[in-house]
C-alpha cells in the first residue's frame, strides 16, 4: 500500500503499469491513492486496487469513495454520501482556497488559480 507508485511512493501516478514487474516482490495485491480514481484492475492473479477519495474525487463522482478488503482478500469498491456543504463551509471558514472545496460537487479537480 503506497500513496503514489512504486518508483515514487508519493508522488507517482499509477495508470497502466507493469504488471509483470509488481509480481517481482511476491505480493498478489496492491493498493495506491493520489489519482483519486477509484478501481480494481486484475492480471495473471494479482490485483491492483485504488479506493479512490473521501473528498477531492477526480472520477465526476461526488460521493466519498473507499475499498474494503475482507479476510479472503477480496476487494469490494464502496460509495457514500456525505455533507459537502459542511465539509466545504469549513473548508472555506479555513482560509482553504475554492478550488480546494468547489471541486467536492462536482467530482473534479478544479484547476482555476488565482494568481496575483
Amino acid at each position: 500500500f503506497v500513496h503514489g507508485g512504486w518508483n515514487d511512493l508519493l508522488d507517482e501516478y499509477v495508470g497502466l503499469f507493469d504488471f509483470e514487474g509488481m509480481s517481482d516482490c511476491g505480493a498478489t495485491l496492491f493498493a495506491s491513492g493520489h489519482t483519486h480514481i477509484q478501481k480494481i484492475l486484475t492480471f495473471k492473479g494479482l490485483t491492483y486496487v485504488n479506493p479512490g477519495s473521501v473528498g477531492q474525487p477526480r472520477d465526476g463522482d461526488p460521493r466519498a469513495a473507499f475499498a474494503i478488503i475482507n479476510s479472503s482478500g477480496d476487494v469490494s469498491l464502496y460509495r457514500e454520501e456525505y455533507d459537502i456543504d459542511k465539509i466545504a463551509f469549513a473548508m472555506k471558514a479555513n482560509g482553504f482556497e475554492s478550488r480546494f472545496y468547489e471541486g467536492l460537487y462536482s467530482g473534479k479537480k478544479i484547476k482555476s488559480f488565482n494568481k496575483q
